[in-house]
């Protein structure tokens, strides 16, 4: 979208067969339970399509209204406006050029098409400019000369498919016949050719490994492409069909994802990318089909635009788990308009018009509220993904906030962070995460048990908010692990998660909970983190490290059992209950001397960690409260608030998941699971996205 922060990529590996052939497997599961996901025969998968253009979003139906919106509605004539702006500045500017600057990707100039093809093409519907049109027809003139649009790096051709289908859709009707001719022909064989290469196994794995992906590339790439077949589907019946029908039967793998509950797997940032083209790709379904073949029921769908309201804290600025990126503000997400018609969630509405930018399509799908939002709960678990987030208040930037986080530590873009927490007060982000590291660096997309991307220290557990137990140079959580919030309550003054995180340190039993308390209070909540941790059944004793990451500046008590957060005017207070005989320490954001060290570690200016240290054995107990800093420090609950549910109106409790010990080469374990990826063979390669504006 216009002027913030997109997923980029890059390509690293080969694919072994075993893994293709166990990803091939994953690709046919069954779409989830009450999905109802019905994709016809190829014959017949493109039956009545709608005939002319535009019929991809907007249909010739629809642009009277559009047009009629625009001239009456303020907020849709002032975000009109602003479209038009952008369109009108590229007048008399280059064009796209055939540009890739790290010599892999041509991604940044789909972006730009995809932008600029947008603005370009709902100008010329609504206003009909001769000017714009032929500002238009030079940037598909352009990028339909390009000698291909990269399908080695398959995101940039399923984007500039993308670009490309939505120009000549909504430019149709100003084009020569010639004109027409020249996109068309560039759309089948430099975007659905490609795909189908790849769809029939014509193209090397290391371009078409995306067909059996289920991260973002699979929403992406797919459903780039069927937007691209539905573009030129009476030019060629026969390719646009066996390439929709291959994307459509692949789609479901992806979004079985949003389920149950609307979480994705990937972080914030690359949920806005994979539901950018989710919606997309339905939008364009149901416009020119009439129907979407039941994908838009799967499950969780309808729940999905909870995502970036609840992760984004009341300072306005977003969790950044996973591979996120900067600039770490709240997204701006067009389908938000589409998921509250879908869906009938006015609370979607209400967020978008907070943050759009706007983009082409917050102009097409916004319409005004027609009531009061619906409330909000404060409270809110994903369990999908196994994070949860607190809050005492709606619409006030200065309310406490608290994220807590398990989930799989395997899936595509995530990291060693099970157990991580982040921490608002005041509008101040005091407990952060740190995001991603530089994606050029060496082997940071190598992500097998062993591989080179945990050496780096934002992806190991030191670098995040939990715990590390006997350090070394080897991976500080097992990168299978599948962490379960296995306890959750919310109540009128209080909620908790519980973490399971016992898989995540290879059988070790480590709870750890996090508890928001006294919403209400006169003096301010109060939030407790308290760990358990179980080396009964172990004659030795363990080394064990409790970390905290922020930008504040930290003073210490004499004691050294309480610690003083400061941050651009704002305190935060963290009270060191247990155990009786911890301290604090302020460490700087480094690794551990135990730790590997590879060239390209960020080195984290400006943010230090608070640490406490321990030598442990036996049943161990670290609880850390945080509070407003007035009066007297919480004393320790006991038992912990946070393990019992009274007065909670919704709770939930479930069984941690089972997560097979995976192969550690560095400590020389062999993998419990003999169907674990062995760590002397990469994985598929992760392109991944990444944010580089």
């Amino acid at each position: 979208m216009a002027n913030r922060p997109r997923p980029s990529s890059r390509v690293s590996g080969l694919v072994p067969v075993a893994v293709l052939v166990a990803l091939v497997a994953a690709v046919l599961v069954a779409a989830p339970s009450g999905a109802d996901v019905a994709v016809p025969p190829e014959a017949t998968v493109l039956a009545g399509l709608r005939p002319g253009h535009p019929r991809l979003i907007l249909t010739a139906d629809t642009i009277g209204p559009l047009k009629a919106r625009i001239a009456a509605e303020p907020t849709t004539g002032a975000w009109y406006g602003q479209v038009k702006a952008r369109a009108t500045a590229l007048l008399g500017t280059p064009v796209l050029t055939y540009t890739k600057p790290d010599e892999i990707r041509l991604l940044e100039t789909s972006r730009a098409a995809v932008r600029r093809l947008y603005d370009l093409g709902l100008v010329w519907l609504v206003d009909g400019d001769p000017a714009i049109r032929d500002r238009a027809w030079a940037e598909l003139d352009a990028v339909t000369r390009f000698p291909d649009w990269n399908p080695l790096h398959f995101l940039d051709t399923a984007e500039m498919t993308h670009a490309v289908a939505i120009g000549y859709d909504w430019l149709y009707d100003g084009l020569t016949p010639a004109q027409r001719s020249q996109v068309e022909q560039a759309i089948i064989t430099m975007g659905l050719g490609p795909a189908r290469d790849s769809y029939t196994g014509n193209m090397p794995l290391a371009v078409s490994y995306w067909t059996v992906v289920d991260h973002n590339w699979n929403n992406v790439v797919n459903g780039g492409e069927a937007i691209g077949a539905l573009a030129v589907a009476d030019i060629d019946p026969s390719l646009a069909a066996f390439v929709a029908h291959e994307a459509l039967v692949r789609l479901p793998s992806a979004y079985r994802h949003y389920g149950p509950d609307g979480g994705w797997p990937e972080g914030v940032g690359y949920w806005e990318y994979a539901t950018e083209y989710t919606v997309a790709a339905l939008a364009s379904l149901q416009s020119a089909l009439g129907h979407d073949f039941g994908l838009s029921a799967m499950a969780g769908l309808d729940r999905t635009g909870d995502v970036p309201i609840h992760m984004t804290a009341p300072s306005g600025e977003r969790w950044e788990w996973a591979d996120d990126g900067q600039p770490r503000n709240a997204p701006s997400v067009p389908a938000m308009f589409w998921l509250a018609d879908r869906y009938g969630h006015d609370a979607y509405r209400a967020y978008q018009v907070a943050h759009a930018e706007p983009h082409a399509l917050d102009v097409v799908w916004y319409s005004p509220p027609t009531g009061p939002s619906e409330p909000l709960p404060l409270d809110r678990l994903f369990a999908g993904i196994d994070v949860a987030t607190s809050r005492t208040a709606w619409d006030d930037a200065t309310a406490t906030w608290v994220g807590a986080k398990g989930g799989d530590a395997g899936f595509n873009h995530n990291q060693l962070d099970l157990g991580s927490f982040v921490l608002d007060r005041d509008g101040q982000r005091f407990a952060m995460d740190l995001g991603r590291e530089d994606y050029g660096v060496a082997g940071y997309f190598q992500s097998w048990p062993g591989g080179p991307r945990w050496d780096y220290y934002r992806s190991r557990a030191e670098g995040h908010n939990t715990l590390v137990i006997d350090p070394d140079a080897c991976e500080d959580q097992d990168p299978r692990a599948v962490a379960t919030i296995t306890r959750w309550a919310s109540g009128p003054d209080e909620s908790f998660s519980v973490i399971d995180l016992t898989n995540a340190y290879r059988g070790t039993p480590v709870q750890r909970g996090v508890a928001l308390s006294n919403r209400t209070a006169p003096g301010g909540p109060t939030v407790l983190l308290v760990d358990q941790l179980d080396f009964t059944d172990a004659p030795a004793t363990h080394d064990v490290w409790w970390f905290l990451h922020t930008r504040a500046q930290l003073q210490l008590s004499p004691d050294r059992r309480t610690a003083t957060f400061t941050l651009n005017g704002h305190t935060l207070r963290a009270s060191l209950l247990a155990p009786s005989d911890a301290t604090f320490s302020i460490e700087a954001a480094v690794p551990l001397p135990s730790s590997p060290h590879p060239a390209g570690n960020d080195p984290n200016t400006g943010i230090r960690k608070l640490a406490i240290h321990l030598t442990a054995a036996g049943a161990t107990t670290i609880s850390v409260a945080f509070d407003g800093g007035t009066g007297e420090p919480p004393t320790p609950p006991n038992p912990p608030a946070l393990w019992h549910s009274n007065g909670a109106t919704a709770s939930v409790e479930r069984t941690a998941a089972s997560s097979p010990l995976s192969a550690n080469p560095c400590k020389g374990i062999t993998a419990a699971d003999p169907t674990a990826t062995p760590s002397t063979v990469p994985t598929v390669p992760v392109a991944t996205p990444g944010f580089t504006g």
